[in-house]
């Protein structure tokens, strides 16, 4: 008769803890739920065929997609060499000072070109920009690769360069799968890295270092990678790159 009132004594503290402990799940499920319908409400599908998104999908470029593969930026933390690049896009060769084969482009120059980029509230530091850089602009049907630097008794980007045939051999299949707004406006983007020779090559890394198969028809590839961007509207009411995800 002792033994089974201690057992009994026992089993009372443990049954006790079970139950406190199923009543805190409990509680916590009724608190995750709670807070998820909140954050929910504040979540807009949009539609992909809605002309802001398409207007913001497409001002997303290739490379943009291939940069943000390869790790998590925000407009604080964007490589300098890239800002650079980008910029470039917006601008002719009519924005730069060429002579013989160096050429220079002014700091106002460059700098509308990334605020028409970037978005007016964007800040950066190009002053330690140091390298090689292929950019959008063409001379004579080519693309120039600079070799640039900032000047600061010039105030200006300075260097040479050489023509090249293409930018680069590596292309990206992509596409817009979700849209939606919370504070912002975040884009979920299917994509596809890959080199032709021949055959469809599907790379596993931006830099294609790696093939991951061969396949004949693309379209018969369905890619499992996404990347998200999330973009903020700014001062001047456009919406431009914050971060991606």
């Amino acid at each position: 008769m002792d033994k089974v009132k201690n057992s009994r004594n026992r089993l009372t503290p443990l049954l006790v803890g079970i139950l406190i402990g199923l009543i805190w799940l409990l509680i916590f499920l009724i608190i995750y739920k709670v807070l998820r319908n909140n954050s929910l409400k504040n979540v807009k599908k949009l539609k992909l065929d809605d002309d802001l998104v398409q207007e913001l999908y497409m001002g997303i470029s290739d490379d943009d997609i291939l940069l943000y593969t390869t790790g998590k930026y925000t407009n604080s933390n964007l490589p300098v060499n890239y800002i650079f690049k980008r910029a470039t896009k917006s601008m002719t060769i009519e924005d730069i000072e060429f002579k013989d084969n160096t050429f220079k482009i002014t700091y106002d120059s460059l700098d509308s070109a990334i605020k028409t980029v970037y978005g007016p509230d964007f800040e950066y530091d190009l002053s330690k920009i140091d390298g090689s850089i292929e950019t959008y602009i063409m001379l004579d049907g080519k693309y120039l690769l600079f070799n640039v630097k900032y000047d600061s008794n010039l105030n200006a980007y300075v260097g040479t360069y050489s023509k090249i045939d293409t930018m680069s051999d590596i292309k990206l299949k992509r596409e817009l799968v979700q849209a939606y707004k919370d504070k912002n406006i975040n884009l979920k983007i299917e994509y596809t890295i890959y080199k032709e020779n021949g055959k469809y090559q599907i790379c596993s890394d931006s830099s294609c270092s790696k093939i991951e198969k061969e396949v004949d028809n693309l379209d018969d590839y369905k890619s499992k990678k996404h990347v998200k961007v999330e973009l903020k509207k700014a001062s001047d009411d456009v919406y431009y790159f914050k971060e991606n995800k």
